[in-house]
C-alpha cells in the first residue's frame, strides 16, 4: 500500500532541494572566487616585487606633490568657506 503524503511534506522537500541546489551553486561560485582571489594575488605579489622603473617613479613623486598642493589650496578654501559661513552665522 503506498504511503499518502501530505501536500505540506511534498513542499518542504522541494523547498529543501531547491535550497540544495542554491546551496551547491553559491559553493561553486565561492570556489571560483577564491581561485580568483588566489591567481589575483600571486599577480599582485609579483608586481610589488618589481622595483618601480626611476623615470616612473620621478612622473608619480611629481604627481603626488601637485595632488597635495591641491589639497593644501582646497583646505585653505574650505577653512575661509567655514569662516564666512560661521560669521554669517553670528550676524544674521
Amino acid at each position: 500500500m503506498p504511503v499518502s503524503r501530505s501536500p505540506d511534506w511534498a513542499r518542504l522537500e522541494r523547498a529543501a532541494d531547491d535550497a540544495l541546489s542554491a546551496l551547491d551553486g553559491w559553493r561553486s561560485r565561492a570556489l571560483e572566487a577564491e581561485a580568483e582571489l588566489s591567481r589575483l594575488r600571486e599577480v599582485l605579489e609579483g608586481i610589488a616585487s618589481e622595483p618601480l622603473p626611476e623615470e616612473e617613479a620621478r612622473g608619480l613623486r611629481a604627481e603626488n606633490a601637485a595632488l597635495r598642493a591641491r589639497m593644501a589650496e582646497a583646505h585653505k578654501r574650505i577653512t575661509r568657506l567655514v569662516s564666512r559661513m560661521s560669521s554669517l552665522h553670528t550676524d544674521g
